[in-house]
């Protein structure tokens, strides 16, 4: 790798970075909102307000936890890892996590897996398990987590080659993504099941296919939206919709749009016995819709047509999963109730990795490669709004780089990211993106 590449991808991690915290501090504000509470806010939601302020999130600890794990290794234990599929075993993960994590900041499946292992003695393995030795353990385990927490492993393993294939194909893709769905999986596995796992694997290909794009002089075909005659007395005809190749700096709704496509055709090859591939096709039903409906318009006006659709799909798989836990859960009833009332209790499904991965998806495709649009749309749409906005921020700065988010974006986060963990204690962004980087360079070279 020579001297400009390694400057370009440490540009690019620190980008992913500067995203996950500008986007997770922006959207933390209204967490747990609805979309019409943050439509009808006064001030309104839209831009930096008095109210929004620095604090720790528990979103950013876990990268940091697994980037800590990394470190401990050294280059023999890392080839070896490599060679056997498992860098990040259950049991390094879990004994960072016993070590570092301070439960104030653990919440729904993670905490569920920390009290298992910590408090239960179930091994690391199997503290995600939702029953576990004729215990019910976590009914969290298809919860957003492990999404929130997947931008790690796509900036260590980057999807080299990916926009330069002139005619790609889903098992090069799939190639492309190996070492990154490997971490996000071992990741994963810790705290999730099902759906939840694919949520990192969403979330961590999506950055290692942004940190191989070049956002400088890109050549690309958009569409501009037909013109709207508002006024009787307007003497413009109407004009219809039409394509038109442009350049710019930067990234277009198409690029993200046909990349999000790209990675679901590939993880959908994926053979491996942590998650299925009908679990990765159903995490993809609210993002289909999302995708659906803006290949119809791509009118960024008209982003809540997709919301709408996402959220139709999401009820579906609401009332699904009720029927699955009926169904599954029917021979002991206390298991049942655990799992029922866990739904009901979260009635807006607002915790839940799939109608939050639309969210996600309406960021990046309606805020067309601009930073502020993207996050805030990602948070306008309500539900888990601080894991959305730095899920969907942080994807754009892998795409963008730092040099190219504005300084808006980058000023209210100081720079800085917080930590609640017991062994982390630097909070220069600058300084994490050159520790990711450091590692990221191990990774790949060996």
């Amino acid at each position: 790798m020579v001297d400009h590449d390694k400057n370009t991808l440490l540009d690019k991690i620190w980008g992913c970075w500067t995203g996950k915290i500008s986007g997770g501090m922006y959207g933390s504000r209204v967490e747990g909102r609805t979309k019409k509470f943050i439509q009808k806010m006064v001030p309104p939601l839209t831009g930096w307000i008095e109210t929004h302020r620095q604090q720790i999130n528990d979103d950013e600890q876990y990268e940091l936890i697994a980037l800590l794990a990394l470190e401990s290794l050294d280059d023999a234990m890392i080839k070896a890892g490599k060679t056997k599929h498992e860098i990040l075993s259950p049991e390094l993960l879990g004994r960072f996590w016993k070590e570092n994590l301070d439960r104030r900041y653990v919440f729904t499946a993670e905490k569920a897996a920390l009290e298992n292992a910590v408090d239960h003695g179930v091994p690391w393995e199997h503290a995600a398990d939702e029953i576990y030795e004729n215990r019910y353990q976590n009914a969290y385990f298809d919860w957003i987590g492990a999404q929130m927490k997947g931008e790690l492993f796509g900036m260590l393993a980057p999807a080299s080659g990916w926009h330069s294939d002139q005619s790609p194909t889903a098992e090069n893709d799939l190639k492309r993504l190996r070492l990154c769905v490997q971490l996000s999986l071992e990741d994963a596995w810790i705290a999730h099941r099902g759906v939840g796992i694919a949520g990192e694997l969403f979330v961590s290909a999506m950055v290692a296919v942004g940190i191989d794009f070049n956002p400088i002089d890109v050549k690309t075909t958009i569409t501009y939206p037909a013109a709207v005659k508002f006024l009787a007395r307007s003497p413009l005809p109407d004009r219809p919709s039409k394509w038109e190749t442009i350049e710019q700096h930067g990234v277009t709704a198409e690029i993200l749009k046909s990349d999000i496509v790209r990675v679901k055709d590939a993880l959908l090859l994926l053979d491996d016995k942590r998650i299925s591939k009908p679990n990765i096709a159903k995490f993809y039903e609210c993002i289909d819709a999302v995708v659906a409906t803006f290949e119809l318009n791509h009118d960024p006006r008209f982003w809540e047509q997709a919301w709408a659709a996402a959220e139709e799909a999401s009820e579906k798989y609401r009332r699904e999963l009720v029927d699955d836990a009926r169904q599954r859960l029917s021979n002991n009833k206390a298991w049942l109730k655990e799992r029922l009332n866990l739904l009901k209790k979260d009635r807006a499904f607002g915790v839940h990795t799939v109608p939050n991965n639309a969210a996600i998806v309406i960021g990046l495709i309606y805020g067309d490669g601009d930073m502020f649009q993207t996050m805030h749309r990602a948070t306008e749409c309500g539900l888990d709004t601080d894991c959305n906005a730095g899920n969907a921020a942080a994807i754009l700065g892998a795409y963008l780089g730092n040099k190219l988010i504005p300084s808006y974006e980058k000023r209210f986060a100081r720079g800085e990211i917080l930590s609640p963990l017991a062994n982390w204690k630097e909070m220069s962004l600058q300084k994490l993106a050159e520790r990711t980087f450091a590692q990221a360079e191990r990774l790949m070279d060996k």
